[in-house]
C-alpha cells in the first residue's frame, strides 16, 4: 500500500443534516460511507437521521455499503461522478434541491459542480484525506516488476509519483478519473471495462 486514510477533525454533522432539510446524500465511495458512519458515532447522531435524506452513490460497492448502514439507496451511478449527476432527477419549480457530499478532502469539483449545473445546492463535507505511506524500497520495486499496477483510486498513482516509484510500469485503472490521473503524470495506461475489483481483473486477464 502507498495510501492510507486520515480523518480530519469535523463536527457539526446533525446540523449539517439539519441544513439538508430532507436533501439528498451524494456519496462516492464505501470509505466515504465508513467515514460517515464514524462520525454518527463519535457526534451521536442516531442512523434514522441518516436514512431519511434519499442517498445517491457512486458505483454498487458504495450503494452496498450504504444500504448496510441503513440508508435509503434511490440512485445509484454505474461509472463515476459524471454519470451519477446525469442520473440524478431534475430539479423543478425553480427550487433548489440541496445535496450534501461526504467524503474525501481530495474530491474532485465535478461532482458538486455538475449537481451545481442540474439546479442543486451542493455542500461538501471533507471527513478524510489520503497520506502518501512510503513502503520499503525493495517493495516499490518488486511492485514495479509485476505485470501491472492496478489503481483504484487517482491517490494511489499521485503517491506513487511522489514516491518516486518507476514511471515505466503498465498501469490498469479502475475508471475514468484514475486514467485522467496516470496520463496527467505522462504514463500510459488501460482502462477497465467497469469501475469495480472484477473490471480491474478482466482488464489484466486481457493485457498481451
Amino acid at each position: 500500500p502507498v495510501v492510507r486514510t486520515e480523518a480530519l477533525p469535523v463536527t457539526g454533522l446533525a446540523a449539517d443534516l439539519e441544513w439538508l432539510d430532507g436533501g439528498w446524500l451524494v456519496i462516492t465511495s464505501p470509505r466515504a460511507v465508513e467515514a460517515l458512519a464514524d462520525l454518527a458515532t463519535r457526534e451521536g447522531v442516531p442512523t434514522a437521521a441518516l436514512a431519511s435524506p434519499r442517498c445517491a452513490c457512486v458505483g454498487e460497492r458504495t450503494a452496498r455499503a450504504a444500504r448496510e448502514m441503513g440508508l435509503g439507496v434511490h440512485v445509484v451511478g454505474d461509472a463515476d461522478a459524471e454519470r451519477l449527476v446525469e442520473l440524478m432527477p431534475p430539479v423543478g419549480g425553480g427550487a433548489q434541491a440541496r445535496a450534501l457530499l461526504p467524503g474525501s478532502l481530495l474530491t474532485r469539483p465535478a461532482l458538486a459542480d455538475g449537481l451545481r449545473a442540474k439546479g442543486y445546492e451542493p455542500r461538501p463535507l471533507p471527513l478524510y484525506r489520503p497520506v502518501t505511506v512510503s513502503p520499503p524500497p525493495t517493495e516499490l520495486q518488486d511492485a514495479a516488476a509485476c505485470d501491472a499496477v492496478l489503481a483504484a483510486a487517482s491517490s494511489q498513482v499521485d503517491a506513487w509519483v511522489q514516491l518516486g516509484a518507476p514511471r515505466t510500469v503498465r498501469w490498469i485503472a479502475m475508471g475514468r478519473p484514475t486514467a485522467d490521473t496516470i496520463r496527467r503524470h505522462g504514463m500510459d495506461c488501460v482502462v477497465a471495462p467497469n469501475p469495480t475489483a472484477a473490471g480491474l481483473l478482466a482488464a489484466l486477464k486481457e493485457l498481451p
